[in-house]
């Protein structure tokens, strides 16, 4: 991700049906964190370096049993104002860059898949 650019990431289902969620986790070293409330997002970015109380930002809670329907998309996390610092820009970018993303989810045939990705 380049300064100026917005810094988010969008959960997008580009399947054939609703994705229900099991899990959203985040990893970092060897500690994982599920993010289900606002405290779950601190401790993870407190985890690598970044205090979420004095950087503008949107984080969804996504509750286990939640569906992303087919053709949607939900942002997991943005932080607003990244594009025109470019100190906080560097410093979100190097944070996220420690975390790997794992959701589990459903599908509607009832098989559960994993979506695993380093940031």
């Amino acid at each position: 991700m380049t300064n100026g650019e917005k810094i988010e990431i969008k959960l997008c289902n580009h399947g054939v049906g609703p994705a229900i969620f099991k899990s959203i986790a985040f990893s970092h070293g060897n500690s994982e964190f599920r993010v289900k409330n606002y405290n779950d997002y601190k401790v993870l970015f407190s985890s690598v370096g970044v205090s979420l109380e004095k950087i503008s930002h949107k984080l969804a809670s996504l509750d286990d049993q939640s569906a992303l329907y087919q053709g949607t998309e939900v942002t997991l996390l943005a932080f607003e104002g990244t594009q025109s610092d470019n100190e906080l820009h560097a410093k979100i970018c190097a944070a996220l860059s420690q975390l790997t993303l794992e959701i589990k989810y459903e599908c509607i045939y009832g098989k559960i898949h994993t979506f695993k990705v380093k940031l």
